[in-house]
This record gives structure tokens, sequence and C-alpha cells, in this order.
């Protein structure tokens, strides 16, 4: 899936918001955008594992409306893709 801001013929506006949070043994990233009354979250989380080995990683997209959230699409290992098609969840 691709995403492009801004659309053709309209101008950049601050739409992003940028976050980090840490966690113990890594930290998650997350980027968020709106869109019609949706909020769209791009994330890549990595976290200790709870044998303490190998690390765990996820990537994926949230979707929320009003603080709600509508659906978690994660990415398959390897971030090849995601397990669910993301385009039934744009608005």
């Amino acid at each position: 899936m691709e995403l492009r801001y801004p659309q053709p013929g309209q101008r950049a506006r601050p739409a992003f918001t940028v976050k980090t949070e840490p966690l113990i043994g890594g930290g998650v990233t997350k980027v968020a955008f709106q869109r019609g009354g949706y909020t769209y979250t791009v994330y890549s989380r990595v976290a200790r594992a709870p044998d303490g080995g190998t690390p765990e990683f996820e990537d994926g997209i949230t979707v929320e409306r009003r603080g709600k959230l509508l659906r978690r699409l994660r990415c398959d290992d390897g971030g090849a893709g995601f397990r669910e098609p993301p385009e039934q969840y744009i608005k």
C-alpha cells in the first residue's frame, strides 16, 4: 500500500504527528494523521520477549474514530505486507 501526501494539486499542511514511547527493553514509534473523521496511526514496536530472550517486533496501522479503536492491522513477519488488506479500512 502506498500513502501519498499531499494529494496531487494540494498544498502540504502540518498533518502528521510523530510520537515515541519507551518500553521496557524497547519502544514504539508512531506517525499519525487524520482523514475524514478517522485517525490512522502507523507504528513500529520492539519489546523484550516474555522469556527475556529475542526481542519481539510488531509493525502495523491502527484505525480510530473519536478515540475508539476500530481496527489494528499488523504487518506480516518481516514487514513484507499486512495480514489483512488495509484498503478496505481507509476511508
